[in-house]
């Protein structure tokens, strides 16, 4: 405890940093800054990605997202909703504002699926690749070549997917010879040397990258562990990002009368997809969310914050009833009868500032005065049970 409160006396009597910057001549210390002021250390922009839920488990705020300036990662198997995503990232960072390319490596975007959910197609830079190394040279400089036409200009960058890219060797050198050898490694190395490329140019542009990879199930050392889940192409962008997110999902059904037969069903509505953050630079990792995808109406926006809003009182379950109140003055917002009734914007938008205000408060890392509360109630509680346990007390000497 006392070395931290000497730390923080010694900053407060630290040496003049504007001073030093203003008259030091070493080389490459041209663009540095004090960390306050440095425009690479702070996010002062987020990319929504369309849900409210998913957005707070990656950046703490409903009302942030994907960081710019930054790269973020959606993962998981085929299928579990990880372009979804993308698309609905690209129509909300155009929006506000930014030119979005697309690196697509599995000639799978799908313009009419974008346009559906509100995608303007026409403004969408679309590159198609096959290596990793081309996504590497590529997107470097095409963030230089932006940033220099565009001083002002905002870039998001999407890379669907990483599981798509290959090596050379693979895609040319093995083919052409019928070749079956692994590449040894040589993929992953690729993707680190990727990551490397991209963390400098994305904080120096201060351009925003997403992208997608599968995992897959790696064995465990001995039968009593779990299996780990892992993404392709080894740790290069785990390191690299600064928030990535597992994904999972599971069928969404409701029942319906099958007119022919007359007998009640159970039909594929949507899905119902699980995001877990697996890194988190932003917020505590590990956070849960789940977004509701319908195959006739979209990402529903509102789906996921059910236990937030219970939480912290804003929302009052009872039955098939569900009331929404004002938990500092207990005003009644409103009532719905029937959960299919409850994820609309009428019932959520009376109390989402204050809502959001809630999680913010709560959904972050602890500062050092409750890290030194937190010391102190430990130090206690060993305290008491070194005494109980018969420890040395002043009556014992």
């Amino acid at each position: 405890m006392a070395k931290k409160k000497a730390i923080i006396e010694n900053t407060k009597k630290g040496f003049d940093v504007k001073g030093f910057l203003a008259k030091t001549k070493i080389k490459g210390m041209e663009n540095a800054t004090t960390l306050k002021e440095s425009p690479f250390s702070n996010v002062t922009e987020w990319i929504s990605t369309g849900s409210y839920a998913l957005n707070k488990v990656l950046s703490g705020s409903y009302f942030k997202g994907i960081a710019r300036g930054r790269i973020s990662g959606l993962a998981g198997e085929s299928g579990c909703g990880k372009s979804f995503i993308c698309g609905n990232c690209i129509r909300e960072a155009q929006k506000q504002g930014f030119t979005c390319v697309v690196f697509d490596s599995e000639n799978a975007v799908d313009e009419e699926f974008l346009r559906r959910i509100g995608v303007n197609v026409e403004e969408i830079l679309y590159i198609p690749v096959q290596t990793v190394n081309e996504v590497k040279n590529t997107a470097a400089q095409l963030m230089d070549e932006y940033k220099k036409d565009n001083p002002e200009g905002k870039l998001f960058i999407v890379i669907d997917s990483v599981t798509g890219l290959s090596t050379e060797k693979q895609l040319f050198t093995d083919v052409e010879k019928d070749g079956t050898a692994q590449d040894m490694g040589l993929f992953a190395k690729q993707v680190r040397a990727l990551a490397k490329v991209l963390t400098h140019k994305a904080t120096q542009t201060n351009s925003t990258i997403l992208f997608t990879n599968h995992i897959w199930e790696k064995p465990a050392p001995n039968p009593q562990m779990q299996p780990e889940k892992v993404m392709n192409g080894g740790q290069g962008l785990v390191y690299a990002a600064s928030a990535i997110a597992y994904l999972r999902k599971r069928l969404n059904r409701d029942e319906e009368k099958n007119l022919d037969s007359g007998k009640t069903e159970k039909r594929i509505r949507g899905a119902i997809l699980i995001a877990s953050t697996e890194k988190n630079r932003f917020v505590p990792q590990g956070a849960k969310a789940e977004i509701l995808l319908s195959f006739t109406k979209g990402m529903n926006k509102w789906y996921g914050m059910f236990e937030d809003a219970v939480k912290y009182n804003f929302l009052q379950p009872n039955g098939a009833w569900f009331t929404m109140i004002n938990p500092e003055t207990g005003e009644v917002i409103g009532k719905v009868n029937g959960k299919d009734k409850l994820y609309k914007k009428e019932n959520w938008l009376p109390i989402l500032d204050k809502l959001n205000a809630k999680v913010e408060e709560e959904f972050k890392f602890a500062t050092l005065d409750e890290f030194d509360t937190e010391e102190s109630e430990v130090d206690s509680k060993e305290s008491s049970a070194f005494d109980e346990d018969g420890g040395a007390t002043s009556e014992d000497e």
